[in-house]
């Protein structure tokens, strides 16, 4: 699958292994949400904040279809994280296809 409607921004602080991870479940809701007519393009930020001596992931995402749909998690796994994000996203997408085709029904 390419990743030509996506921009990543931030993912250079994540480690080879955490990559390959975050890029099969990046694959995989970014099918999901192709299915969408409305969808042209999703944009992912990762900031990664040491608490301690642990990491903790910020993601933000936002997809751009007929409107801005937007969505942030933090998380201490970058996967996790990011799969509730990409979720949160596509209930909104569905959301706004299902609020779309109930408002272009014509009365007889």
């Amino acid at each position: 699958m390419e990743l030509d409607s996506v921009l990543l921004s931030g993912f250079n602080e994540l480690e080879e292994i955490d990559m390959k991870a975050v890029n099969s479940v990046l694959i995989e809701y970014l099918k999901k949400m192709k299915r969408h007519r409305d969808f042209k393009q999703l944009n992912i930020y990762i900031k990664k904040h040491i608490k301690g001596k642990v990491e903790l992931f910020e993601i933000k995402a936002n997809v751009r279809a007929r409107k801005k749909l937007s969505s942030s998690a933090d998380g201490f796994n970058p996967y996790k994280t990011l799969a509730e994000v990409l979720e949160n996203l596509i209930k909104e997408l569905e959301h706004e296809h299902t609020k779309n085709v109930r408002g272009n029904v014509r009365t007889l």
